[in-house]
């Protein structure tokens, strides 16, 4: 991102600095504010580092989670988000979340 980038940016409004003795100076809340419109929050949050507290308000930053489901949900997740679960649709998966609920000791044939 270059000086003219930004210095665009505010000059439409997208940026707003603030002035601080003669000088134009963009606040670190409003420049990640703007970063996360160009990067993922946990690219932004590494980078910050020791700085991220100064930056961004607790409740917004990212928090692991972990979570148990079943395999099969997992699986369907995992796909979808690698574009590669054309063949389930939500029906599908509900019909064989019955089907293994009915018989416990494994899938119909």
């Amino acid at each position: 991102m270059s000086l003219e980038d930004v210095e665009g940016w505010m000059e439409v409004g997208e940026l707003e600095g603030i002035e601080v003795r003669g000088s134009v100076v963009l606040p670190w809340d409003e420049l990640v504010s703007f970063a996360m419109g160009f990067w993922e929050q946990a690219d932004i949050e590494a980078a910050l580092g020791a700085e991220l507290a100064e930056a961004l308000p607790e409740l917004l930053m990212l928090s692991d989670l972990e979570v148990r489901i079943p395999r099969m949900e997992s699986w369907r997740w995992r796909n979808w988000r690698r574009g590669t679960d054309n063949r389930l649709t939500r029906s599908s998966l509900a019909s064989c979340a019955i089907s293994c609920r009915r018989n416990r000791s494994g899938w119909r044939q």
